[in-house]
């Protein structure tokens, strides 16, 4: 695993499935000034651009913006755009300052990254021939496939991607950074209600 000096100007952030917390950010950046990049970013090489997509450290890369560092020691990676994504996923999972409302959006964008990937493992797919049937036997659910590389329970995982998949975007996005994100117990609650009723909830 080689480790390479980039300008951060050349690393282009793109769409982040969870946005940057600027006084965390501020935090590692006092620490960057004192101590220096302690922990490498990880990012790809686009095209033949010179150019990079960040894949995870959006707030160590935040930080170094912040701190006045013009080069970032990172990984570059090889990874299609799903694979990219995939890794920034499960980069944010292994935290654990996430929220149950953070947690249940990556692991429902990590179920539509896996299934996207291998669509064989959807629930109910259809099997055409033996072959595909095989298959479909031999590659883990998404369920089965991130309890066990993130030792996460199964049944967690479920309910997490329900949290996700039942409360509506405007809601999901208005109560974010609240106390309700904070608490798995009411985010099942609301998940149970009308889309209606969760908005006055969340209003």
């Amino acid at each position: 695993m080689n480790i390479e000096q980039i300008p951060v100007a050349d690393i282009d952030v793109g769409e982040r499935l969870r946005a940057v917390d600027p006084d965390w950010a501020a935090l590692i950046a006092a620490s960057m000034q004192e101590n220096g990049q302690r922990a490498p970013i990880e990012v790809r090489k686009v095209g033949k651009s010179g150019k990079y997509a960040l894949i995870s450290g959006g707030h160590r890369l935040a930080a170094m913006k912040m701190a006045g560092i013009d080069h970032a020691a990172a990984i570059i990676v090889k990874a299609s755009d799903l694979e990219a994504k995939l890794l920034e996923i499960d980069e944010n999972l292994c935290r654990r300052e996430l929220s149950p409302l953070d947690k249940a959006t990556f692991l429902a964008e990590r179920k539509a990254v896996y299934e996207e990937m291998h669509p064989e493992t959807k629930h109910g797919a259809a099997t055409k021939s033996d072959k595909v049937d095989k298959l479909v036997h031999f590659m883990p659910s998404f369920t089965e496939a991130t309890a066990e590389k993130l030792g996460m329970d199964a049944r967690s995982i479920r309910r997490s991607v329900t949290r996700f998949t039942h409360i509506v975007p405007d809601v999901r996005k208005k109560i974010t950074g609240t106390w309700l994100a904070d608490s798995g117990l009411q985010l099942d609650e609301l998940a149970k209600q009308e889309p209606d009723m969760q908005r006055q909830i969340a209003d």
